[in-house]
């Protein structure tokens, strides 16, 4: 667990100089995966562990170099109660089928909204449909396309609550000195309006911010959600990363 008497500025430093597939403890019983570069900042996935049992959740995990990590997990008695994917990139970007990727987790379910199942639609579970993966880890789905139809952020009560932004929000490079963060670029520009009209809307609270792309950011004041949502929601697309 963290103690209360570490800064997030030195997990910052650390992640910062994490090699690309090893976790690091960023939250009680939370851990980010460093993920290479793919499309547009490093990378990260996350793996949320139960509070009282020995399963973890996985957010965005797909990758080869993320796999060592979470075998040694498994390894060390941990089973995976699910692995949720925020949108159909992840797919594409898989070392593996879904169907293989499930069974190299131990069967755990993987879940993605319909609209972004694809060809894998018969395999992949539907998280719109009631489970009690999410009620186990006090998960609440919103769906927010812009980047792709199905895209979705994903809000965890632990932790004074988390929020997973998928490709929906993109953070500052881990080389800045900088803290922000920005809708992914879109070209289709009603898509982009559509985007920043979700996030114009969101309201439920979080003290940290997790995005699959970019620097997370902890310890998030009120006023710093106000602002960041404001960022967010703003009418001007994001040009470049």
């Amino acid at each position: 667990m963290i103690s209360s008497n570490i800064s997030y500025s030195s997990i910052i430093e650390e992640l910062k100089n994490k090699k690309v597939g090893e976790r690091t403890l960023i939250l009680p019983d939370t851990f980010l995966v460093k993920v290479a570069k793919f499309r547009y900042r490093t990378g990260n996935s996350y793996i949320i562990q139960h509070l009282d049992r020995k399963e973890l959740l996985l957010i965005d995990v797909v990758h080869q170099d993320s796999q060592e990590a979470i075998q040694r997990l498994i390894q060390d008695g941990f089973s995976i109660a699910g692995l949720i994917l925020t949108h159909s990139d992840l797919i594409h970007q898989s070392y593996t089928t879904m169907k293989k990727l499930s069974e190299n987790l131990g069967n755990a379910a993987i879940y993605i909204h319909p609209l972004d199942a694809g060809s894998d639609g018969d395999f992949v579970k539907n998280f719109l449909e009631p489970n009690d993966v999410f009620d186990k880890f006090s998960l609440s789905i919103n769906h927010f396309p812009g980047h792709t139809g199905g895209s979705v952020i994903i809000h965890s009560e632990i932790n004074n609550g988390m929020l997973f932004t998928g490709d929906s929000a993109v953070g500052a490079s881990y080389d800045s000195n900088e803290y922000y963060f920005e809708r992914p670029p879109v070209s289709n520009r009603s898509k982009d309006i559509g985007l920043a009209h979700h996030w114009k809307n969101y309201t439920k609270p979080f003290a940290h911010m997790l995005p699959l792309h970019g620097k997370p950011q902890f310890d998030l004041s009120e006023g710093q959600q106000k602002d960041i949502i404001i960022k967010l929601s703003k009418d001007e697309p994001t040009k470049t990363l």
